[in-house]
């Protein structure tokens, strides 16, 4: 980690200007985010959810322990709320990142084991949990599942991204990527093989391409959802076992990997040319980040 890392728990800060900001990020009045108008929301091994600041390297805490004891990835809802699974209590836990406060959205019973999750514009929560694709409704507390059918792919899905036309594109450790439609479940081979190893995190942008973290093949894959077409963005370097993946503004990629840094894990960005830049590396602080997700600045 950098000097100039300033390391905060979001108690000591509350009442300032970042609190204030995290008030306007929940009340959507912060405006579209300039290339560093935004802040990387991660989860590490010690039961601890962070807000970073990729400019000024500054961290909070926006949540630790209480109902979470091994996050695996983390999301953000419509109203500013951070959303996080947690493979050690096998749980959805809700966050609120202006208070702290934790709230139990779902846990046992069909959830199974939640990976990679992300949230609809309904509010609507979507979790791999390395069996299929369930679906948690914060509003009324259900948990679900597509009916299964004779003809789907999924077999071990480990990650999970809503785009924006409201489909499902799924990374899966065994099938690649598959696209399951959000009303029907029915499912459908987008991407396998090739330069797709092990698939363990996905994002989609808004023009149809999927970029993939593949923890076996130490890469990120491009993938064009409509073609199927596959080509290699970044390989090897710092990567060692990549399981997540987020787009900030201005087209700017970051990744978590938990082994990356002599394993204490870290968070990169991924140039155009495919060049990888240190953002955060681990220490007694922040130990193998793994779920990322950004949104509007929360720290200044």
């Amino acid at each position: 980690m950098t000097n100039n890392t300033n390391f905060r728990k979001y108690g000591a800060v509350a009442g300032n200007t970042f609190g204030l900001l995290v008030g306007m990020a929940l009340a959507g009045a912060v405006n579209a985010a300039s290339p560093h108008d935004f802040d990387v929301i991660v989860a590490d091994s010690q039961a601890t959810v962070y807000a970073l600041n990729p400019r000024t390297r500054e961290r909070v805490i926006i949540a630790h322990q209480d109902k979470l004891d091994r996050p695996y990835d983390v999301a953000s809802d419509r109203n500013g709320n951070i959303v996080v699974s947690d493979t050690g209590t096998l749980r959805i836990v809700q966050v609120n990142p202006l208070t702290g406060e934790q709230t139990v959205l779902a846990e046992g019973g069909d959830l199974g084991v939640p990976y990679g999750i992300d949230v609809d514009r309904r509010g609507r929560v979507y979790v791999a949990n390395s069996s299929t694709i369930v679906w948690v409704d914060p509003g009324t507390d259900r948990v679900g599942k597509f009916p299964k059918r004779a003809d789907d792919l999924l077999s071990v899905p480990l990650d999970v991204a809503v785009a924006a036309d409201g489909n499902l594109y799924v990374a899966d450790a065994v099938a690649g990527v598959v696209r399951v439609d959000a009303v029907t479940g029915q499912q459908t081979p987008i991407a396998h093989g090739e330069h797709l190893h092990t698939p363990t995190g996905i994002t989609v942008d808004a023009n149809h391409t999927a970029y993939v973290v593949d923890g076996g093949g130490r890469c990120i894959v491009a993938v064009n959802l409509q073609k199927g077409s596959q080509s290699v963005v970044s390989m090897a370097g710092f990567l060692a076992t990549p399981v997540g993946i987020a787009l900030a503004p201005g087209g700017i990629m970051l990744v978590s990997d938990p082994d990356a840094f002599d394993f204490n894990g870290g968070i990169l960005t991924i140039d155009d040319d495919g060049t990888q830049k240190e953002i955060a590396r681990g220490c007694d602080e922040l130990v193998n980040a793994r779920g990322i997700a950004i949104v509007p600045a929360l720290i200044r």
